[in-house]
């Protein structure tokens, strides 16, 4: 409670009566961020069925008086957690997440595909045509980039296996 709220909620705020050890606290106050989760969350009860039209007018009015934390909780009272579409856009970040990991796999598996294919190219080209004597190097290169690429698809194989 702000020291420069007006109104008399708490019975305790008044100095004429004794302080009682039992006077609960008004709870945590909110602002326009947590009100318009609020009215985010209604809206989407709505649209899943769970209030009807003049019910979400009722509830939009409700979240723009709230003060505290308890009073918007006391709002959601009855009603999931989660409704079907918060379970859908899960569902579609998870789907979302699966594709960017099967794509990365597969660029993977390309590199790792074509990394000897290549080197042995960019190595007739820097020994046979330029005369380069560190022409070698390709080999160390393309070495590395073949341990690292196989340890990159051991790692995702292993993540994805039911056992782990």
């Amino acid at each position: 409670m702000s020291k420069f709220d007006t109104s008399n909620n708490d019975p305790s705020a008044d100095s004429s009566l004794p302080a009682s050890p039992y006077s609960k606290p008004l709870g945590l106050r909110i602002g326009e961020s947590e009100r318009e989760a609020a009215n985010h969350r209604i809206d989407r009860l709505f649209r899943d069925g769970y209030l009807r039209l003049d019910e979400l007018d009722i509830a939009h009015n409700t979240v723009a008086e709230a003060t505290t934390q308890e009073q918007l909780d006391a709002i959601f009272d009855g009603f999931p957690l989660q409704t079907a579409q918060t379970i859908r856009e899960k569902n579609s970040l998870m789907d979302q997440e699966s594709s960017l990991r099967k794509n990365r796999l597969e660029i993977i598996g390309i590199v790792n595909s074509l990394v000897w294919p290549v080197s042995v190219l960019f190595w007739s080209f820097l020994d046979l045509l330029l005369k380069w004597e560190y022409s070698w190097a390709v080999f160390v290169v393309a070495g590395v980039v073949s341990i690292v690429t196989q340890v990159l698809l051991w790692d995702a194989n292993k993540n994805e296996s039911p056992n782990s």
